[in-house]
Parts: structure tokens; C-alpha cells; sequence
């Protein structure tokens, strides 16, 4: 065992995440940054897409702002920065305080940097004035201000609650649209609160909640790691899907176990809170934007979380055997479940675009049932198989055709549904093709 006070580098292990290493990364680093920064370029494709050829009203970039806050705020309080190599803590006795507080910040500045370009980007778009600017500005550096100061302390209470509120915020700026002045002393206010809230926090390098990090909490955190990283190497999202957490439900029946399995995910329905504000302040803030792409990206988001039962159910043959239930009957089981999610979620976006004063067609809810059972028919797919890897030509290079073909499994027929629904008028036509994909989605 080796025992030192200092960051020991591990052999091999790529320096800055390999961003310099001349290696794909730093190819798709480079092309991302090319990508993003062309879209600068192309503000009247922006503006046509968005708002329909006009600038808009600049009102809504801060309430887009706040919206996008609260999502990132909800990602960073989960605190996925605490996990360590089990190795390390075996064999290196070393101060793993100061690399748990340097992710804090490196996490961090990501979602700034992000969220800063969102904000910028939407600001040229809007072609908003210097009164709007100083107000997002703001608002966006007293959101993330206080989600750092929040994600360096060990509590978890208001960690959901928290970000709901600030998105919360968001939709009444939408409603209201208050002057810049209010948002900028707003800004300031969420500032302040990140200052007090910060105090006793810890030292730079040293927050109070790394020191409180156990080492189950961080080797079960690095698993989790490890899986998403095997799944993003293997094209298999299907693995990233979250683990569920133990709940008190006798599970005697398929049906029950089905509840079960949504039930130990409950942690994401704040989540899918935030992702019904988020479609609600777009339909307000980008009225040109296709309403069932809308409704269809974020139903579908907000509910495949609580898939991963399924998804550890289709992947685990062993398990499938062992309840010796036919196919047909636990997709049953799973869509009951699966359709009262939707119900539910649905209920909490009539809220919130009532709330705003806007509207969904009967087109966007139509895709409500057919997002939900893409869910269904992504958490089903059978096992990757990796033989047979018919390739093709792209623009990005050659592609593994198979693999392709079994990554996109679910979202396929959702993406037909909502070509359907937005490129035709809706109709006796439209509503039996949705049924139709609907119905197949949860047979296969």
C-alpha cells in the first residue's frame, strides 16, 4: 500500500480527459467546438426555425434562462461528482477531499459554460437590448452561484424542491414578463442567497459535503460510472437507464412488480416536473417550434427513467424464466403502468400551459400514448448483439448498420408518429396511424 498526501496520477490514464490527445476526443472536441460556434452564423435559420422569421419579444429569453437553471441545478444537486476508483481507496492512502472539490467545479463550470451558450445564442437570436443582457447575465450568474453553493454542502433536503421553485420562477417571468430592472435585482438577490448559503461551506478545494462522502456512497457512484461509460464505448443506452432504490411493495404479482419498478425511481419525478415546465415556457417562448416534436421529445424523456425495471427485466433472461410469465403478459403489466405515468404527466403539462396562457393541439396530445409506448418498446429491446456488423457510409465516417438499427429501437416509431402528425392535418388518418405504431410499440 502506498501512502501519500498528494494527487498520484494513475499510468495510462488519459491527462485532461483526453481532450489533447490527437485521439477521437480531441477530433470530436474540435468538431463540436466548430459546430457550435457556426451556429452563430446562421441567425436567420434561428429565427425562422424558433419564432418564425421575427426577432420576438425578448421577454422570454429569461424565463428560458431560469427554466434551464432549474434543470441544471436539479443534475448537479444529485452530486455525481462523489465517486472514486475502489482501487485508489484500497491500495493509495491519499487525500481524496481536494479531487472530490476540484469535480465540484469542473462539473460546474460545464453547466455554465453550456447554459452560457444557450443563453447567448438566444440572446442574438432575440436580438434582445443591453437592459435584457444585463438581466439574464444575472440571473443565470446568481442561479449557478447558488447551485454551487448548495451542491458543496452535504444536505439533501430542497434538492428537488429547490430547482422546481427556480424553474417555477421561470414560468411566471413568462406570464408576467416583468421589467429588466425586477430581473436584475432578482439576479442579485439569487447572488446574495449564494453567499449565504456558501458560508461554512468549506475551502476552496475542501466543500464540507466531499469530506462527508463515505466510500459506499463512492464506489457505488463510480459502478454507475462504469456502466454509463461501457454503455456510450458499446452504443448501448440502454444500460444508462437508473437503478431503482428499495421500497416497501409486496410484490406478489406481475402488476405489483411493474409498480415496484416505477416506484423505486420516484426520484426522477422531479425531473419530469421540470421537463413539463421547460415544454411549456418553449411552446410560450418559441411559438414556431413543431408542438408535437415538443410534446413527443419531452414526454418521452421525462418517462424513460422510471423504464429501467423493464430494461433490467428484457436484459436478465435468467429473471424472465424465473417469473415464468409469457412476454405478452409483463409488456401488459408494464403499459398499464406506463399509461398512468403518461395520465399523470400529462395532467402536470395541462397545469402549466393553462398556467401560461398557451395551448397544445390535439395533434401534440395525440402523441402522448405513443411516446409512452416507445418507452415501452425501448426498455424492451432484446440484448445487443454485436456479430454480423454490416457496415455503411455517413457523413461522420462508416457506421455499424446492425448496432444502429438496435440503439434507435423506440424512439423509431415515435419519430414517425410525430412526422406524422406534423406534416399532415390532423385526422381520422393521423389517429389510426398513431394507434396503429401505438399498439405495435407495445407488442414489440
Amino acid at each position: 500500500m502506498t501512502t501519500t498526501l498528494d494527487r498520484v496520477r494513475i499510468p495510462g490514464r488519459p491527462r485532461f480527459g483526453g481532450v489533447f490527445s490527437g485521439d477521437t476526443t480531441s477530433f470530436l472536441v474540435v468538431f463540436g467546438i466548430g459546430a457550435l460556434a457556426t451556429a452563430f452564423g446562421k441567425l436567420p435559420w434561428w429565427r425562422e426555425f424558433l419564432l418564425g422569421g421575427s426577432t420576438g419579444d425578448g421577454s422570454a429569453l429569461p424565463a428560458v434562462v431560469l427554466v434551464l437553471s432549474g434543470l441544471s441545478a436539479r443534475a448537479q444537486l444529485r452530486r455525481g461528482y462523489r465517486w472514486a476508483d475502489p482501487a485508489e481507496l484500497t491500495w493509495l492512502v491519499s487525500d481524496r477531499v481536494p479531487v472530490l472539490g476540484a469535480r465540484v467545479w469542473r462539473v460546474w463550470l460545464g453547466w455554465l459554460l453550456a447554459l452560457g451558450y444557450v443563453t447567448a445564442l438566444g440572446g442574438v437570436v432575440y436580438d434582445v437590448s443591453a437592459e435584457v443582457w444585463t438581466a439574464v447575465g444575472l440571473l443565470l450568474g446568481g442561479s449557478s452561484a447558488l447551485t454551487l453553493a448548495v451542491a458543496r454542502r452535504p444536505v439533501e433536503t430542497g434538492t428537488a424542491a429547490g430547482p422546481i421553485a427556480l424553474a417555477g420562477v421561470g414560468a411566471v417571468v413568462a406570464l408576467t414578463g416583468p421589467p429588466p430592472e425586477v430581473l436584475s435585482a432578482f439576479g442579485a438577490v439569487l447572488l446574495l442567497a449564494a453567499v449565504v448559503v456558501g458560508w461554512g461551506s468549506g475551502s476552496l478545494l475542501r466543500p464540507v459535503a466531499a469530506e462527508a462522502a463515505g466510500r459506499l456512497e463512492l464506489v457505488s457512484a463510480w459502478r454507475e460510472r462504469v456502466v454509463r461509460l461501457v454503455a456510450v464505448s458499446f452504443l448501448d443506452p440502454l444500460l444508462m437507464l437508473p437503478s431503482a432504490r428499495p421500497v416497501n411493495v409486496r410484490v406478489t404479482s406481475i402488476w405489483r412488480l411493474a409498480l415496484a419498478g416505477v416506484l423505486g425511481r420516484r426520484r426522477y419525478a422531479a425531473g419530469a416536473v421540470l421537463i413539463a415546465l421547460a415544454a411549456g415556457v418553449a411552446r410560450l417562448a418559441f411559438p414556431a417550434l413543431p408542438e408535437v416534436a415538443v410534446v413527443a421529445v419531452a414526454a418521452y424523456a421525462a418517462l424513460m427513467p422510471f423504464g429501467g425495471g423493464l430494461g433490467e427485466l428484457w436484459r436478465g433472461l435468467g429473471l424472465r424464466r424465473w417469473l415464468d410469465e409469457r412476454d405478452l403478459r409483463l409488456r401488459a403489466a408494464y403499459a398499464l403502468v406506463f399509461a398512468g405515468l403518461a395520465l399523470a404527466w400529462a395532467l402536470v403539462l395541462v397545469l402549466v400551459v393553462a398556467l401560461l396562457g398557451v395551448s397544445f393541439g390535439p395533434a401534440a396530445w395525440l402523441v402522448l400514448p405513443l411516446a409512452a409506448a416507445s418507452v415501452l418498446r425501448t426498455a424492451s429491446r432484446p440484448p445487443m448483439t454485436y456479430d454480423n456488423l454490416v457496415v455503411t457510409d455517413t457523413p461522420l465516417g462508416q457506421a455499424p448498420v446492425r448496432l444502429i438499427t438496435q440503439a434507435i429501437r423506440g424512439p423509431d416509431l415515435g419519430v414517425v408518429g410525430a412526422l406524422t402528425l406534423t406534416v399532415s392535418s390532423f385526422g381520422p388518418g393521423p389517429v389510426v396511424v398513431i394507434m396503429a405504431l401505438t399498439t405495435w410499440s407495445c407488442l414489440r
